[in-house]
Parts: C-alpha cells; sequence; structure tokens
C-alpha cells in the first residue's frame, strides 16, 4: 500500500484480497496505511456484514444491483441493509 500511496493514490478498490484475509479487521487496516487513503469494500450481501466491515474502517460499501451478477441485491434487500447500517453506526 505505501508504494500507492507514494505515487498519489487516496482510494483503493479490494476484492478477493480482503475474503481470503484470515483477518479482515486487519486487512482493511494495512490496505488503509497511515495516508488518509479510502477504502470501498464491494459485494456485500447482509447487514451484520456491512457494519462489520464499516466499523472495521472501510469508507464506503459497495452494492450491485445487476441481475447477471451473483453477488446482486433487490432494491428492497440493499435499501433494508442501508437503513440497518445507517442505525448501527449513527
Amino acid at each position: 500500500m505505501l508504494s500507492y500511496q507514494g505515487c498519489g493514490v487516496k482510494a483503493v478498490l479490494v476484492g478477493e484480497a480482503l475474503m481470503v484475509a484470515s483477518s479482515p479487521f486487519n486487512k482493511i487496516r494495512e490496505l488503509k496505511g497511515e495516508k488518509p487513503t479510502y477504502v470501498k469494500i464491494c459485494g456485500l450481501m447482509d447487514t451484520q456484514l456491512a457494519i462489520e466491515t464499516a466499523e472495521a474502517g472501510a469508507d464506503f460499501i459497495g452494492i450491485s444491483f445487476s441481475l447477471s451478477l451473483s453477488l446482486s441485491l433487490s432494491l428492497s434487500l440493499s435499501l433494508s441493509l442501508s437503513l440497518s447500517l445507517s442505525q448501527q453506526l449513527h
């Protein structure tokens, strides 16, 4: 991550690295580094995982609405996840 920060990168899109990490919490902390860097985690499909991801330091979560993707959510489930996450964190 430090080499990316040295090149001026301020955001990272995380995919498989987080899913295979032994500790997602530690992986997010590692990716964020010491300089201001934003981390977005995509493919979250349940409220508890979204809350844990936000508490671990992720700045954004990504939700897919594409019916052709296995990680897509319906609009109603996405709204429910978003509202639950907002209530839990505020």
